[in-house]
């Protein structure tokens, strides 16, 4: 295992575009970022003892809703989805130790869904 910290160490191709959702504090804001095929650099972190790896890919918002709750209701002027079609990207980690079960080969990552 490397010893540097924010070293790459691989790269991870993606055959199959796939949607990815963001959630946040707030139970009802989320980003949905829609990320293409291609090559990602995965690098290596260490802190405190502590080791994992990380992706970021670029991607495009499809959908949103980060808009104003008062009591889970939505409140004020904006819709809260200002930042669909914009260009984005979105990034996922995992224990270094974990990484070899996390890795599917249709291309889904980390668990998450394509």
């Amino acid at each position: 295992m490397p010893t540097a910290n924010n070293t790459q160490v691989g790269v991870l191709v993606v055959e199959t575009p796939f949607s990815k959702e963001q959630t946040y504090e707030t139970a009802a804001w989320y980003t949905v970022h829609q990320v293409p095929a291609g090559e990602y650099p995965v690098t290596f972190h260490c802190k405190d003892g502590r080791a994992w790896l990380s992706v970021r890919f670029p991607s495009v918002i499809s959908d949103e809703y980060l808009g104003a709750l008062y009591g889970g209701v939505h409140v004020g002027s904006k819709s809260g989805k200002e930042g669909i079609g914009k260009n984005s990207n979105v990034g996922e980690s995992c224990g270094a130790y974990s990484y070899g079960s996390s890795v599917k080969p249709n291309g889904t990552y980390f668990g998450s869904q394509s």
